[in-house]
């Protein structure tokens, strides 16, 4: 992931700066107020949005409003929920269910999950019965050094920067296509097994066939649900026949008769 020198500079100027403060929240034993104005200064600073685009307490006719949603004039990009610094990673899924709804509610599909340090990114199926959410990046703020590329880079699919590249869609795309489904359909599907095949006669002078290889993978893999099948080649169609093309010889019309009958006319 790359989005350029001025992202990577903005983000290795403030990442120390706003880890102390981070650090200083969690001494303290912050609340959610100052937290969440820590992490919407981040949103800033870190994240690139202007302050113009980060609306706080945002909501709608019901009454009920999320910590905020990152927007510009005609489109809302992400809703934003902050937590306060002390929430352990692991009652994060507590609050999805407000991620969610807040989504479902203003019809947005991003939403953004922090404790100020903890950062995750939901892709919310708001069109799916029940709705679902999921997970598409993560990353601890505390764990990454200023001064390492790769750290950085973690931070990019929330920046500014990225909404036009389509980061996170790409990251979701990569996500949706690496599920333990796919994976499975494709340690079953004809392609590997016919590779498998074909390394183990290479190798062992042995040949058998797709049935025996799968029970074998089911057997490494005991976990794979027994109705789960591999993706499959597409059958070929049988190529529909050629018409029949008949050449007739058409018999040429004699160039004189019709001069023949003229005269014979004639001479009656």
């Amino acid at each position: 992931m790359n989005l350029g020198v001025r992202v990577d500079t903005r983000i290795k100027e403030n990442l120390k700066k706003y880890q102390n403060q981070l650090l200083r929240l969690q001494e303290l034993n912050a609340k959610e107020p100052p937290t969440e104005k820590v992490a919407m200064d981040m949103l800033c600073d870190i994240f690139g949005y202007d302050l113009e685009h980060v609306f706080g307490q945002y909501g709608n006719n019901n009454g009920r409003s999320c910590d905020a949603v990152i927007k510009d004039d005609k489109k809302v990009f992400y809703v934003f929920e902050c937590k306060r610094i002390g929430t352990p990673k692991k009652e994060f899924s507590k609050h999805l269910r407000q991620v969610i709804e807040y989504c479902a509610t203003l019809n947005v599909p991003w939403g953004i999950l922090t404790n100020g340090a903890y950062w995750q990114l939901f892709y919310v199926d708001i069109k799916a019965q029940p709705v679902t959410a999921t997970l598409v990046w993560e990353f601890d703020v505390l764990e990454l050094s200023h001064r390492q590329a790769s750290h950085r880079e973690l931070l990019l699919p929330l920046c500014r920067e990225a909404l036009s590249k389509h980061l996170k869609e790409q990251l979701l795309d990569e996500k949706l296509a690496l599920n333990p489904e796919n994976i499975a359909r494709a340690m079953l599907s004809d392609e590997v097994l016919k590779a498998i095949i074909a390394v183990l006669r290479r190798k062992t002078g042995v040949r058998v066939d797709s049935a025996t290889v799968e029970a074998e993978i089911r057997k490494l893999a005991p976990k794979l649900p027994e109705n789960l099948r591999g993706f499959r080649t597409p059958t070929r169609k049988n190529k529909p026949e050629k018409p029949e093309i008949r050449v007739v010889a058409v018999k040429k019309e004699d160039e004189n008769s019709n001069l023949i009958t003229q005269n014979t006319e004639e001479t009656k």
